[in-house]
C-alpha cells in the first residue's frame, strides 16, 4: 500500500481511512504502523514507538478483538 500519493480511485482512498470503533491515539498509531510495517514484534513495536508493552498488549488485544491484526507467534501484522 502506498501511503506517498493520493489515488483517484475512491475506493483505494476508502481503504485508508480509520476502520470504525478505533478512537485512542495509541491505537490509532499501532494500527497504522503495523499497516506500513506489516509485520511486527512487541519488542519492536514498543522500541520504534516509544510505548510500555503492556500498553502495546492492550491495544494489540483491542485491534484483534475488532479483527484488525492477527499474530503468529510473536509477530502481529494488520489485517
Amino acid at each position: 500500500m502506498d501511503f506517498t500519493t493520493y489515488p483517484n480511485d475512491p475506493d483505494a482512498v476508502v481503504s485508508r481511512r480509520m476502520p470504525e470503533g478505533i478512537n485512542s491515539p495509541q491505537t490509532k498509531l499501532v494500527y497504522y504502523y503495523l499497516r506500513v510495517t506489516n509485520c511486527e514484534t512487541v519488542d519492536d513495536l514498543s522500541a520504534e514507538l516509544d510505548m510500555k508493552r503492556m500498553t502495546l498488549y492492550d491495544v494489540l488485544e483491542t485491534l484483534n478483538e475488532k479483527g484488525l491484526v492477527d499474530s503468529q507467534g510473536d509477530r502481529y501484522r494488520a489485517n
